[in-house]
């Protein structure tokens, strides 16, 4: 199975290979036609790319299909639960919708670590509650996959993969 899907780092930060600058608004809204104009109705976006959320809710993704990822989880943290939603929530206003399609983990050694089983509760409580359609990481490690899977019901897996980039594989 496969399918394309956007990412849009670039529409918030300068990213590439060669640190190219991130890209304009008006190059943003004809990068979102031309992919609609060719069914690609999934986005791949997270709250780490500076202001990528913010301009897709600006020019509106209500009809796409978004994937988010949420930050790393900080060092300390006192209620879990809570910062959890808080940044889904505020996903849900730079973005300008009430749903997403995917919540992923931008570091997938969070729910490998010291708060692993709250951190999938405080996901798989969005997912009960409609908030989100499935669940799952970002991963460069098959261990930590691995480890992953072994503990938790993920639903969607982001991992590197092309000709050059088989680990995942291993």
């Amino acid at each position: 199975y496969s399918k394309v899907i956007l990412g849009t780092v670039q529409f918030g930060l300068d990213y590439g290979i060669h640190g190219e600058k991130k890209t304009d608004y008006a190059e943003v809204e004809k990068i979102l036609s031309l992919a609609s104009e060719n069914s690609i109705d999934t986005l791949d976006t997270a709250m780490e790319y500076g202001r990528s959320e913010s301009v897709l809710g600006e020019i509106g993704v209500s009809n796409w299909n978004i994937i988010t990822k949420i930050s790393p989880l900080p060092a300390e943290i006192k209620d879990l639960n809570c910062w959890v939603k808080d940044r889904v929530f505020n996903s849900f206003d730079r973005l300008k919708v009430e749903r997403l399609d995917t919540i992923l983990l931008h570091n997938a050694n969070d729910l490998i670590g010291r708060y692993a089983d709250q951190l999938f509760k405080a996901l798989f409580d969005l997912k009960e509650n409609k908030l989100v359609s499935k669940i799952g990481v970002s991963v460069y490690s098959p261990k930590v996959l691995k480890k992953i899977q072994e503990r938790y019901p993920i639903d969607v897996v982001q991992a590197p993969f092309n000709i050059l980039d088989r680990r995942i594989q291993n």
